[in-house]
Order: structure tokens, then C-alpha cells, then sequence
């Protein structure tokens, strides 16, 4: 469910580690 937004995040945050994953 989330997976599909972490991708966007990941690759939009640089500095920011996933957050989704966890």
C-alpha cells in the first residue's frame, strides 16, 4: 500500500532517509 509512495519520497527526499519503510 505504501510501498508505491515510498518510491516517490525516496527519490524526492535526498536528505531525509525512507520513512515509509520503517
Amino acid at each position: 500500500e505504501r510501498n508505491g509512495r515510498r518510491s516517490d519520497i525516496d527519490y524526492g527526499w535526498s536528505a531525509r532517509p525512507p520513512v515509509d519503510v520503517l
